[in-house]
Order: structure tokens, then sequence, then C-alpha cells
């Protein structure tokens, strides 16, 4: 799964924390026309195409995901939030209505048309679980939907109905962690079932989540019957001794984002999230990271910030644990954004090495050290490996390898 990140949070300049791309004067001017194209220069200006900036820009994402392989696809907050206060649950009524009409215009035909296709997309909305008025940001009185009150129930439906008309498959709601009940009662509802699917954050477990550290245990009650979804540092740190699940019969997910775990520094590596997709769980990619390249975060030189990921790397990440794809470069094998194989004690060549001798004399993926893609591991696949670490040494050529189709082509 991968998120559009149309809200990037609060230090971008607009008072809703939309991403620049995807706010067009909401607030200041929501009735005004929207401009729909850009000039030579790359400013915006009105007339062109006649599709809203916004617009374009959300379509690109949607299908650069979407050529990425990528079949569940989520918006963050398509509407924003007010500064200062926790996810605001109203996201369909918040916006411009010329951003609701696009959203059935544009998104909606873009649905149908993969779904006509033969290649449908699960798409999804995250939002906040305490609901109130549908019309208004704030969450002064909002509270749990409750499956036994009328008007909440009501109150929930008119924040739901209208993604649902735009063809929304997913609604995610945000800190439902500490109601597992009430979500699997909604998600029976009429109204939802096999219509629209709730997600709750983050994983309920069998212990308070009072603390960072320790071994939880999934709560198997709640997550058989709806999806969730955990920060991959609450994964790492939470379910870290006893992380296997069912597939077939649950849905848990797993965000690649978060780059500490409690107050450590941490960033997470592939190995460690194949190792979780290999246990059942769900890899989700939470972001469009902004930055063209990984920046050390000035306290810790050996870690890296949240969003500045390149927009590549968690799709790499994806590629490589669902087997798919043209992977950049052979040689990054624990997908940092590095090629480290100066020397035969470098991070990559160590991990490729190691994972070719386990499995050398058999068949197997690039994973397990096929590194030339013939569908077996053997002397070549470390020739060839390393002879690309030399190309890399001598002239900084990158040497791809292709993954294979995914599963679902």
């Amino acid at each position: 799964m991968a998120m559009v990140h149309t809200w990037q949070g609060f230090y971008n300049d607009n008072p809703l924390g939309l991403a620049p791309q995807w706010y067009d004067n909401d607030v200041t001017n929501p009735n005004g026309s929207p401009t729909d194209v850009l000039d030579a220069n790359g400013d915006p200006v009105p007339g062109g195409n006649g599709v809203p900036d916004a617009f374009d820009w959300l379509l690109r994402a949607l299908n650069k995901k979407f050529d990425n392989g990528i079949r569940r696809i989520v918006l963050m907050l398509p509407a924003g939030n007010i500064q200062g206060q926790t996810m605001a649950s109203s996201q369909w009524w918040t916006m411009p209505a010329w951003k609701r009409a696009g959203m059935t215009t544009y998104v909606g035909a873009w649905l149908d048309e993969k779904a006509h296709a033969g290649t449908p997309v699960s798409f999804g909305i995250y939002s906040g679980f305490k609901i109130q008025d549908p019309c208004d940001f704030s969450m002064s009185t909002a509270s749990v939907p409750d499956p036994y009150s009328l008007s909440s129930m009501c109150t929930f439906y008119q924040n739901v109905k209208p993604w649902i008309d735009v063809g929304a498959k997913e609604y995610w709601l945000d800190a439902a962690a500490g109601h597992p009940a009430t979500l699997d009662q909604i998600q029976r509802s009429p109204d939802y079932r096999d219509i629209i699917r709730f997600v709750g954050e983050a994983v309920p477990h069998d212990q308070a989540p009072s603390s960072c550290d320790g071994n939880r245990t999934p709560d198997s009650t709640a997550i058989a019957n709806s999806p969730w979804a955990a920060n991959f540092r609450i994964v790492k740190s939470r379910f870290r001794n006893n992380p296997t699940v069912d597939p077939l019969t649950t849905d848990l997910g797993m965000m690649l984002s978060g780059h500490t775990a409690c107050t450590s520094p941490y960033v997470w590596e592939f190995d460690e999230v194949e190792f979780f997709y290999s246990e059942g769980w769900s890899v989700h990619m939470n972001g469009d990271y902004v930055s063209d390249r990984l920046q050390p975060d000035p306290s810790d030189p050996g870690s890296l910030y949240f969003f500045d990921y390149p927009m590549n790397l968690p799709l790499e990440a994806v590629r490589r644990v669902y087997n798919f794809g043209l992977l950049e470069s052979m040689l990054d094998y624990d997908c940092d954004g590095q090629n480290e194989v100066a020397s035969s004690s470098d991070e990559d060549f160590v991990k490729f090495y190691d994972a070719w001798l386990v499995n050398t004399g058999g068949p197997g993926e690039y994973l397990e050290g096929d590194a030339n893609g013939d569908g077996y591991i053997d002397i070549y696949d470390l020739l060839d490996y390393m002879d690309a670490q030399s190309d890399w040494n001598s002239t900084s050529i990158l040497h791809s390898v292709d993954l294979g189709p995914a599963w679902w082509h």
C-alpha cells in the first residue's frame, strides 16, 4: 500500500497543512477559479488544460504509484487539518466545492478507468476517528462514533458516504486502536459491509500501550475483522519477538515511516522489512518523500530524517519485498540508497555474500543471492556481483536488475 500525502503537516505555508501542490487558496479563496496550467517558468497561470493544477498533481501521484505496481492507494487527510488539533475527521464537506467536484470528475473517473481495464485500485482516505459535524473541521466536541446511537451513526455516514460515491474502498481511522470493538460493530453494518472497509491505527494488542518496549501479541479478535496499521518503529519495538500473523485471515499493515524507536535514533533496514513481510505483515509506504537524496540528521550523522528519503527508495524496497520491477542498482543490497561496495567488508557486499553463501547451489531469487536473475544461485552470481562492484569502484556505473513481474500481473 502507498499513501499520497495530500496533507504534509504544519511545516507547509498554508493554514491546513496541505501539500503545497494540493493547496490552491482553499481557505482564502475557496470559491475562486483554481489555476490549471503552468507557464514556461513553472508558475501557475489561469487557463490551460481545464484540469486544476491540484488535480494534475494528484493524478500524477496516483499514476506514479500505479505504474510502480501499487494497487492500494490512500490519500492522507485530503481536506487538511487545523493546526493544534488531532486528525480532523471531516474530509469531504470541508473541501472547497471545486475539489469535491474534482474528486468525482477526475479521481472517480481514474478509478473507473483502472477497473474497466481489469486493474482495479483499492482507493482509501485517511481521517480522524473522532467524528462530528461533517461540515466543520473543529474537534472540540467530537467523540468516538457510537454504533448504538442513531445520531452518531448518521453523522458518521455523512462523513463517509461521499467517499463511497467517489469509489473509495477503505476509510482509515486515526487513533482507533483503543476502540476495536466499536470499529468492528461499524464494519458489520449493512451500510458498509462489503462496500467499504474501515482500517484502524495502530495495532491493538494484549497489553496497555503505555510503553514502547517489550513484546506484544496482536489482539487476534480485533485484527480478524478489520485491517490495522502501525508505524514500522512501533511494529519493530512492540512486536519484534512475536510478529507472525496469518495473511489469509488478518490484514496487519507496517507503515515504512518514522525515524526513531521511542527515544533512540532508528532507520528501518530492508532485511528487517523483508522479515516482517515474510511473517505475514503487509508493507505500506507512508508518504511521498520530497527530497532527492538522503540527508543526515545534524544531531546524529548516522541517522536520516523522516521525510528525507528519496522518492524512489520506498518503491525500491517494496519492489524487493514483492519481487517485481527494475531495481536501479543491484549493488545496493540493503536498500539505503548507497552502493556500499568499496571493499568486501562494506555493508552491501557483506549482506549479499551472506545471502549467497547460505543459498548457493539451489533455486532462488535476488534476495537469496541470485544477482544475475537466472533463477539459480551459483558461482556466476558471485562473479557478476563482484564484476558490478569493480565497475562501480572504477567508473561509478549503476547495474540494475529486473526482479520480474508483480504477482498480480
